[in-house]
């Protein structure tokens, strides 16, 4: 975990009763953390949603990637290379699949967007706004999907 100063001001937690100590207490870490997270104003945490999945993309996706892009992104750029969002039930009407190659899940009110770090010939992945909770963290999209894939194992 990490925090910069005026993250550590707005943030830090005392866990275990001893005085905020995020170097020394894992504890108060973790829950300095998790308190960033809950308690960010544009967009806080949703617990019950995960981060993402790692899809297949369709066959065409040479052709179909650059309408996927979004006009005029701001943030920062992991933000930036973001596609634009669709909703799972787009996602699969234009052929993409979960990395087990099953459709994705029918959650029609939930909007995704396509994150493709390496490139085409790179993993990619579908996140959901917890995604963009951990850029607000750290704005790397490798940090993102490692911290989702950490979390997704953990769970397991």
């Amino acid at each position: 975990t990490q925090m910069i100063p005026t993250t550590f001001l707005e943030s830090a937690y005392d866990w275990d009763g001893k005085g905020i100590d995020i170097w020394n207490s894992y504890a108060d870490g973790f829950a300095s953390t998790a308190n960033y997270l809950t308690s960010i104003d544009k967009n806080p945490w949703h617990i019950n949603m995960t981060w993402g999945r790692e899809v297949i993309p369709p066959k065409n996706i040479n052709q179909i990637f650059n309408s996927l892009k979004q006009n005029n992104p701001k943030g920062c750029s992991a933000v930036k290379l973001r596609s634009i969002a669709k909703s799972l039930d787009e996602w699969q009407k234009l052929g993409f699949r979960t990395i087990q190659d099953n459709d994705l899940p029918k959650r029609k009110n939930l909007d995704a967007r396509l994150v493709s770090p390496d490139g085409l010939d790179g993993r990619m992945f579908l996140v959901y706004s917890n995604y963009k909770n951990i850029l607000y963290y750290n704005c790397s999209s490798y940090y993102a999907i490692a911290i989702g894939l950490l979390s997704d194992a953990i769970k397991n």
